[in-house]
């Protein structure tokens, strides 16, 4: 027997080199948080959305196949009940497809393959266990390296940056997708660094570092709130290694307090604008929930519902229908709006039984780890929505797998063949589902980012047969929430109108494509919109009034159809209904300016009767004979400013 002391020495120098840094695992973190700089991502609205799904489906893949080709330590007795709420988030989804009307059901199928692929992911890692857990963090750490540099890099190109980390888009291509996902490397590091010395530990605290700095410019306030709660967890797990972490959070406050010294970014910083919005959505999402309880909306389906429910609080490009908001920036919202109680039993269970597991394999350092994904990226959920990135999602399935003891039996491989390639078996076939909706969902992206491009050119005779021939059970709705046939109906319409006469027979094709685009997505603003305009042209004023109504339920405060519902009234002869849509309108004082709202507010105001029921209108009336067309409208602005302040 060897002598104590040598016994001492020999468990330090295992346990702090783990033979030496897990360079392929490093490398192949690298490489898959690069996919997004991969030309054909490049070419993509979203670069870090599908192309990573599928980037990362193929790692997993290779990983499944090596492990069972290559291990011959056996695996846990059962998965923990972490990957059971991941199986079973996966398992209300798919139940979903067939108990939930679906609108859109393209969104639902890429949706369900999403949480397929993190099932896989969650199973694949208790495959793994706890000794795989320092090539998962050298993965994590490599992926950070890329992250952080991307980030450091868009700041020192665009010197408004600083003040505007908006610009500092990062390889993700937003500043919280790339601050969201090197965050995961900050916990890494600090693992990294205690296991190893000489360069693993020089490099793990070089990447730390380059993260933490990058994520304090980059402003993610969930972030920074999550790596504050970690570095709480982290020097209760052990007192006597809090002097690294606090030199490491001395540096990130110096960084912060220079960046808060400026005042646009102490402005910006504490701005409660966008929490206000996201009390929008949270109110909205709720309202789903009461409505749907035990099925929710289905997979997929919030950003189509979420208009129905009113836009009243969003930012004017919302408003319009220009953009749209696809998420309601809170997973446990997200998650119940869509799959009811069950999905959100589920999502309980995946956090609770990670916290669970890291309880019974706290001895193990690398829970630790784990744990700090974990905390980070339930801050970060709050707020955001890591539920749908792959470079947060598939570390923490990860990760919340491999917190499994292992059996320690060496004959478990060799003992029942069928026990261990049956869970390998299940695991390729979840991840070869989740591959195939992967791809589906690129290749669905590359067309609407072609009829996005095509429609931005008003190329209308190349986007109406594109438009026609993109559509199919995988390819539905853009990233905006614009549905293919809605672009199908633009182009259809203003061909017909280039070729004239408009007869009230006009743009039936386009009527057609129209009322498609609303069976898809009825509550796409700008649908309701163009098809109350085709109706207007063709002087069908009351179809007209229908559909701005229907479009002004949703988006009260849409300029266009507010103007044009005003237009509507006059034509049917209806000025005091007319003169209060003006009233009520909202806009800037361009807005206001334009001939076609001055002319109808004119026009409105000498027709109205005296007796109309708006009594701010009404005491226009009264005096409007003693005013001009010009004094008229004056009069009418100065009465309307004072309603609305």
């Amino acid at each position: 027997m060897k002598h104590p002391a040598l016994r001492g020495v020999l468990y330090f120098y295992t346990r702090m080199n783990d033979a030496r840094p897990h360079w392929v695992a490093l490398a192949l973190g690298a490489a898959f948080a690069a996919i997004p700089a991969l030309p054909a991502a490049q070419k993509l609205g979203d670069t870090s959305h599908w192309p990573m799904h599928l980037g990362a489906a193929a790692l997993l893949f290779g990983l499944s196949i090596w492990h069972q080709l290559n291990d011959r330590n056996g695996t846990s007795t059962v998965p923990n009940a972490s990957v059971a709420g991941s199986i079973g988030l996966a398992a209300v989804a798919c139940i979903g497809l067939a108990v939930v009307p679906l609108f859109a059901a393209s969104e639902a199928y890429l949706a369900v393959g999403r949480y397929l692929g993190y099932a896989g992911a969650a199973l694949l890692g208790w495959r793994l266990g706890l000794r795989s857990i320092p090539m998962l963090a050298w993965a994590v750490l490599g992926a950070a390296g890329v992250e952080a540099w991307s980030a450091l890099s868009d700041l020192a190109e665009y010197r408004k940056a600083l003040s505007d980390p908006y610009l500092a888009q990062g390889i993700m291509g937003h500043k919280n997708f790339t601050s969201s996902a090197m965050a995961l490397g900050i916990p890494a590091a600090w693992y990294l660094g205690q296991r190893h010395i000489g360069v693993g530990r020089t490099l793990a605290v070089a990447i730390g570092l380059l993260s933490a700095v990058a994520i304090v410019f980059l402003r993610t306030r969930s972030i920074w709130l999550g790596i504050g709660l970690w570095t709480l967890f982290a020097v209760a797990q052990n007192l006597r290694l809090w002097k690294p972490l606090a030199g490491a959070l001395t540096l990130a406050l110096l960084v912060g307090a220079a960046l808060v010294a400026q005042p646009r970014v102490r402005k910006d910083l504490f701005d409660p604008t966008n929490l206000r919005i996201r009390e929008v959505f949270w109110s909205h999402s709720l309202q789903m929930i009461d409505a749907a309880p035990w099925t929710g909306v289905g997979a997929g389906q919030w950003r189509i519902h979420f208009p129905g429910y009113g836009l009243r609080g969003m930012n004017p490009s919302v408003a319009e229908g220009v953009t749209a908001e696809v998420r309601p920036h809170n997973d446990a919202l997200w998650v119940t709006a869509e799959h009811g109680i069950p999905g959100l039993a589920a999502w309980l269970l995946l956090w609770g039984g990670l916290a669970v597991a890291w309880w019974r394999t706290r001895s193990d350092d690398g829970s630790s780890f784990v744990a700090g994904m974990a905390l980070i990226s339930f801050c970060y959920s709050m707020f955001e929505f890591p539920l749908e990135r792959a470079a947060v999602w598939i570390p923490l399935m990860l990760g919340a797998g491999m917190l499994s003891k292992p059996k320690g039996n060496a004959e478990a491989k060799t003992a029942n063949l069928a026990a261990n390639w049956l869970p390998t078996a299940a695991i390729l076939g979840l991840l070869g589902a989740y591959a195939y909706a992967a791809n589906q969902g690129l290749r669905s992206e590359q067309d609407q980012q072609e009829l996005l491009e095509l429609n931005a050119r008003q190329d209308a005779a190349n986007l109406l047969p594109k438009a026609i021939e993109s559509l199919d059970e995988w390819t539905e709705l853009d990233r905006f929430g614009n549905p293919s046939p809605y672009f199908a109906g633009m182009s259809s319409m203003f061909l017909e109108a280039q070729r004239g006469p408009i007869r009230p027979s006009s743009f039936t094709e386009a009527e057609g494509y129209f009322k498609q685009s609303l069976e898809l997505h009825p509550n796409h603003v700008v649908t309701w919109y163009q098809l109350g305009n085709l109706y207007r042209y063709r002087g069908d004023a009351a179809a007209a009034e229908q559909a701005y109504r229907e479009l002004l339920r949703r988006s009260p405060r849409h300029p266009g159809g507010q103007m044009h519902l005003a237009h509507t009234l006059l034509a049917q002869n209806k000025p005091a209904e007319a003169a209060a849509a003006l009233f009520a309108a909202f806009g800037d004082d361009a807005y206001y300016q334009q001939p076609d709202y001055r002319n109808a507010v004119i026009q409105a105001m000498r027709q109205c009767p005296e007796t109309v029921a708006h009594r701010d209108v009404q005491q226009l009336v009264l005096r409007r004979n003693e005013l001009d067309d010009q004094a008229l409208f004056a009069a009418f602005l100065e009465a309307k400013q004072a309603y609305l302040r």
